[in-house]
């Protein structure tokens, strides 16, 4: 009766341990949220940092929405690849 105690004890202190956590499981520790390998391009201007004048955005084809919006200063243009 007492190893029954024990037991149900720790089986309930594992599974509100396990739903208390407050991280958010699908983002990792840097922001980037993990993709899937699809390919459903589409095209982005990505801002480029000059040092001595202003620059023209460069255009980037990504293949898929969320690569794109991983991506730093990525503006989402329109669905398919760059032209």
């Amino acid at each position: 009766m007492q190893n029954y105690k024990i037991y149900t004890t720790l089986i309930l202190a594992l599974i509100f341990g396990a739903c208390s956590s407050t991280k958010n499981k699908t983002t990792i520790n840097n922001g980037i949220k993990p993709c899937t390998k699809e390919y459903v391009p589409v095209c982005a201007e990505i801002k480029v940092e000059c040092i001595t004048a202003p620059c023209k955005p460069i255009k980037k084809t990504f293949s898929n929405m969320c690569v794109m919006r991983n991506s730093k200063n990525a503006k989402f243009l329109y669905k398919g690849s760059c032209r």
